[in-house]
């Protein structure tokens, strides 16, 4: 009987390892006990992270997860954190971080973290994110110079590469904003500084750097830009591009709020020849616009006639409503005068 029993039992033993080769589990000692882990056993990742407000942040997980250490790498604190996983939204668990102060629009910050799943495996992960801004201005596109081109002053000639003329509206932080033009794409965007701007501010945003002396003004001195078509008295931007910007005869411009995919102002430009627009791009870009309100037809025959344009000469608003109508064709060099 002993000889049967001890036979058995390594049978038991041996069928136990050749289970081990052939069944794709596996275990974990946790406090509760042994837990089974099947071979389509996930751990959690991030699925998104986002900024929800002034003083909030929002980590989705991918499963339930206990976060057992969290710190943020710059002079602010986090003062409250809650971890809810929802079954009805097919158990991802979401971490609400609320920080001790206002996150400074623009700045970019990074939270460091341990999680910890179901069975005690831990996740480090470093994750960045931008501080929110809630105070946008209001701002009008009012000149578009889209060639390269030189106009002389004084006997001295004045380089002008392309560029665009914003009026501020209203006081606020330029941090979120982007500037889109169809014919460059979403690559070559330019995303603006968090700086503070008040109302009653021009902005010349420069598209393509060639001398020296482009540097962005992005606080109180609005001296430091000594570059061609630079301005003592207005706010000139310059955006880290050599190669040419902007459609010569046509485009589709327009300012965007990233925060909340807002079209501010925009326009569209087209020469006599044009009978419809070059891509599936320009289509897309002009419906956004009259999504938004700021422009009122998608036919090319409805854009702003750029036949004259030239490389000293810019399209130039003259009327609050955004229409065709409202651009005139003027020269850069008297356009400059009034800035």
């Amino acid at each position: 009987m002993k000889e049967i029993i001890k036979k058995i039992a390594i049978s038991i033993i041996l069928s136990g390892v050749i289970s081990c080769f052939i069944i794709p589990v596996s275990c974990k000692l946790t406090p509760e006990g042994i837990k089974i882990i099947t071979s389509d056993y996930n751990t959690p990742v991030i699925e998104s992270v986002s900024v929800t407000g002034e003083k909030n942040l929002r980590i989705v997980f991918s499963k339930s997860i206990k976060l057992k250490k969290y710190s943020v790498n710059e002079e602010i604190s986090i003062s409250e954190c809650n971890v809810e996983t929802c079954p009805d939204k097919g158990g991802v668990c979401f971490v609400e971080l609320t920080f001790d102060s206002v996150l400074e629009p623009g700045f970019k910050y990074s939270l460091f973290g341990i999680v910890s799943d179901e069975i005690g495996n831990t996740l480090t992960f470093s994750v960045p994110f931008t501080g929110i801004n809630s105070n946008i201005p209001d701002m009008r596109i009012v000149e578009v110079h889209p060639t390269n081109g030189k106009y002389s002053v004084s006997g001295n000639p004045v380089l002008i590469t392309e560029y665009v003329v914003f009026d501020v509206l209203s006081d606020g932080n330029l941090a979120g904003l982007e500037f889109y033009s169809a014919y460059d794409g979403e690559e070559k965007k330019f995303v603006f500084p968090p700086v503070k701007v008040k109302q009653g501010e021009k902005i010349v945003l420069h598209l393509r750097t060639n001398e020296e002396g482009a540097i962005s003004e992005t606080g109180d001195d609005l001296s430091l830009s000594t570059a061609g078509f630079s301005k003592n008295n207005v706010r000139d931007l310059w955006q880290e591009e050599n190669s040419a910007r902007l459609g010569d005869k046509i485009d589709i411009l327009y300012l965007k709020n990233s925060y909340d995919e807002r079209i501010i102002d925009g326009l569209c430009y087209a020469a006599s020849s044009n009978t419809d627009w070059p891509k599936e791009s320009f289509t897309e870009a002009c419906k956004l616009l009259i999504e938004n309100n700021v422009w009122q037809s998608d036919l090319v025959e409805d854009a702003i006639l750029s036949d004259g344009l030239s490389t000293t000469k810019s399209l130039v608003k003259v009327s609050d409503i955004n229409c065709k109508d409202s651009w005139i064709i003027s020269p850069c060099k008297e356009n400059a005068a009034k800035l």
